[in-house]
């Protein structure tokens, strides 16, 4: 067994594990690459999303998760079996991420009005994601901004679903990344 690696795989049980409200305790890194920092949330493993891997993204606090239902965009506890949860991790030029929702193939992006939503097909900037660690396994999403300069702008939550854009760290929303 490698440096770091977990004698244990998380299961799917394990990933349905995650639909209440997480519970935070460190673990050790169960990617022989260390590219997964394991962190037990409910019997889960959030991780550091590398490309073409698939996450479910969830809000660190409350356990909702980023879930298209019905075309759109929410922030959903539980997910159960309906809505898209699993976001595949893609990356473009320059290193920018992007989230690709499996069953739709939309992209997680800016609407425009300072929301996010995932109805286009495309990567480009409006769909060009960094993260910002903040230790244990969380992470702020930020967001590419272009108006007459470069800027990055965090996600947050508003009325409990709704991902905003949000200037201020402490009004952003602290995600996770778990594996499925």
């Amino acid at each position: 067994m490698a440096i770091g690696q977990s004698a244990t795989t998380p299961t799917t049980s394990d990933i349905f594990a995650c639909f209440g409200p997480p519970t935070h305790t460190t673990g050790t890194c169960s990617d022989a690459s260390l590219s997964c920092a394991s962190l037990p949330t409910n019997d889960t493993i959030a991780c550091v999303p590398v490309p073409h891997e698939t996450y479910m993204i969830r809000n660190a606090d409350t356990g909702g998760a980023i879930t298209m239902e019905d075309g759109l965009l929410t922030l959903k506890m539980p997910v159960g079996t309906r809505g898209g949860w699993h976001w595949h991790c893609v990356e473009r030029a320059g290193g920018w991420l992007g989230f690709r929702e499996a069953v739709s193939g939309k992209h997680l992006g800016r609407d425009g009005k300072g929301g996010f939503q995932a109805q286009f097909n495309h990567f480009d900037d409006w769909e060009s994601f960094c993260l910002r660690p903040l230790g244990e396994g969380r992470y702020h999403l930020l967001v590419l901004r272009k108006e007459k300069t470069c800027y990055l702008r965090r996600i947050g939550v508003a009325d409990a679903s709704k991902l905003v854009e949000v200037e201020a760290a402490a009004k952003a929303t602290r995600w996770e990344f778990v594996k499925v």
